[in-house]
């Protein structure tokens, strides 16, 4: 049995949506293609999404999704 690379990685929303986006798309470019991902997505600070659009609609997620093993939303709570 071989082993998993697995990074888990977190999305926030609002201010912080863009960095953390290209964080994630850095990541994946720093990893072997084996290495799996699972992403957080952590609406604390705002919703996750980008011109009416949702992280599985974005094109970072398209650019990425063959590396995403897991999407966890955090549920959204009060500031």
């Amino acid at each position: 049995m071989g082993h998993e690379l697995i990074v888990h990685t977190v999305i926030t929303g609002s201010q912080a949506l863009l960095d953390t986006l290209n964080g994630f798309v850095h990541l994946i470019k720093q990893f072997p293609k084996e290495a799996l991902f699972v992403v957080w997505l952590n609406p604390y600070w705002g919703e996750i999404s980008m011109n009416g659009k949702q992280f599985e609609k974005m094109k970072t997620y398209w650019i990425a999704n063959r590396a995403v093993s897991a999407i966890i939303r955090i549920a959204a709570l009060q500031a």
